[in-house]
């Protein structure tokens, strides 16, 4: 299993709220920008099966989530069955948000549909077949973000055809 982090101290801050650093079986990346191809993370090219990318993609507008599924492609096995899977923030009416947080001033929020667009175009530009599923849902928590009666989280996953 790996991990990988812009921020390395986040990882040593994972260690420490769980407690796991000696039995945690993780080979962890820091200093990875996904927008680098020479990053730490050029080294996982075509080796991994599944990657988890939960609220990563919703930090960045549509150009930059095109740009990242693209990276993840990259690391991912090039064979069917590859996948990639997570939850993230989205929205019944899908479209550019401000950033509440994040690197991005503009983020964009997906529903079910664009989503799978998104997904979609990736496999053209990039000459594979993704079949996405993912599910929104609405929340009863309460903080400022959730207040958009549109606010969703969505469950996803997206597998290698």
């Amino acid at each position: 299993m790996y991990g990988a982090d812009l921020h390395p101290e986040f990882i040593d801050l994972g260690y420490e709220l769980f407690l796991d650093k000696d039995r945690l079986q993780v080979t962890f990346h820091g200093n990875v920008d996904v927008f680098d191809a020479d990053s730490a993370l050029k080294q996982l090219d075509g080796t991994i099966d599944i990657c988890h990318a939960s609220s990563f993609f919703p930090m960045f507008d549509w150009d930059s989530q095109v740009r990242i599924a693209k990276r993840i492609i990259q690391v991912l096995k090039p064979k069917p069955g590859s996948l990639v899977l997570g939850t993230q923030k989205a929205s019944a009416a899908p479209g550019e948000y401000g950033s509440e947080w994040g690197p991005a001033d503009k983020t964009y929020r997906h529903d079910v549909e664009s989503f799978e667009k998104l997904w979609m175009l990736v496999g053209q530009e990039t000459g594979t077949q993704w079949a996405v599923d993912s599910t929104l849902h609405k929340t009863t928590m309460r903080f400022s973000l959730m207040q958009d009666p549109n606010f969703r989280f969505q469950y996803y996953s997206i597998r290698r055809i």
